[in-house]
């Protein structure tokens, strides 16, 4: 069980590379850092994966590369979620 998360930009580029997701389940926060490659002649997946296990997502916290931060809570069930600044 996991929760895969599509970061669309607006004032932050449309691939907001740089942005920073805190995702708090349970007694647990796990963060991540959307990426655009990882060496030469490559490319990340613009989707941030997070694993959950038997844990419940409560909380998103998003730190975009423009500097607004914004918070989801509840987080909403589905295997995607896509946010748009």
């Amino acid at each position: 069980r996991g929760l895969a998360l599509q970061l669309i930009g607006r004032t932050s580029p449309r691939l907001p590379v740089g942005t920073v997701v805190r995702l708090t389940a349970g007694d647990r926060t796990i963060v991540q850092q959307l990426k655009g490659a990882s060496s030469y002649a490559s490319s990340n997946a613009p989707t941030l994966f997070f694993g959950l296990g038997q844990r419940k997502a409560q909380r998103l916290e998003i730190e975009w590369p423009s500097g607004i931060r914004q918070v989801v809570e509840p987080v909403p069930d589905g295997p995607v979620l896509t946010i748009i600044e």
